[in-house]
């Protein structure tokens, strides 16, 4: 019954705009009839049966080997967009996430700016008492 049914899907006399690939199935089919393997023929009438469908949806159904390699080839690109990321995360100022989450980190950060505030202020003002001694007369 399963065998007849793959004829009936697969036969090329039946079937004249077949594609390669159910070329290739039918002459599987004849060989897993002649070898006894039920099993295989019962896979491959499962195969075909949801190929039609895909067909008559316009969708393509892939042989095996062509979606182990577009799996291969999507796991290459997880992998790269993985590496893109980790590079992302490691580079400035991403690298901070993690510190600016770290309340004695931004307390070390607003100390170190006050402190360099308060040198930078003291520069400024013995600067402009230079400047006066010098005569500049500042203009606001």
């Amino acid at each position: 019954m399963i065998y007849r049914e793959l004829v009936r899907l697969l036969h090329p006399d039946l079937n004249p705009d077949q594609t390669a690939v159910e070329r290739e199935w039918f002459q599987a089919a004849i060989t897993t009839y002649k070898a006894g393997q039920l099993q295989d023929l019962a896979l491959l009438l499962e195969i075909v049966q949801l190929n039609s469908q895909a067909a008559e949806q316009h969708e393509v159904v892939m042989p095996i080997e062509d979606l182990q390699e577009q799996g291969d080839h999507l796991a290459s690109k997880i992998d790269t967009l993985q590496a893109e990321i980790d590079h992302i995360m490691s580079s400035f100022p991403m690298y901070l996430a993690d510190a600016f989450q770290d309340d004695h980190y931004i307390t070390e950060q607003v100390l170190r700016i006050q402190q360099q505030t308060t040198r930078l202020m003291a520069k400024r003002s013995q600067l402009l008492t230079d400047l006066a001694q010098m005569g500049w007369v500042q203009h606001d």
